[in-house]
């Protein structure tokens, strides 16, 4: 198949800038998605890990004032 190159070199050159512009959005705006999901999931943790030890506090004083 031919292959026609009818654009001059400067305006490749922007095309390709632009290409590059929009993977790197796409790319670093789905590892700013990852990075917040996995921040969510820790604080979700560290919730849950916060409240049983309250639980178990509360547990282990009630037990030591009998």
């Amino acid at each position: 198949m031919i292959e026609l190159n009818l654009l001059p070199s400067s305006e490749k050159e922007l095309l390709d800038l632009e290409q590059i512009q929009r993977w790197m959005l796409f790319y670093g705006g789905n590892i700013l998605l990852i990075a917040i999901g996995f921040i969510i999931a820790l604080s979700l943790i560290w919730f849950s890990v916060l409240i049983q030890l309250k639980s178990y506090s509360q547990s282990l004083q009630d037990i030591a004032d009998n």
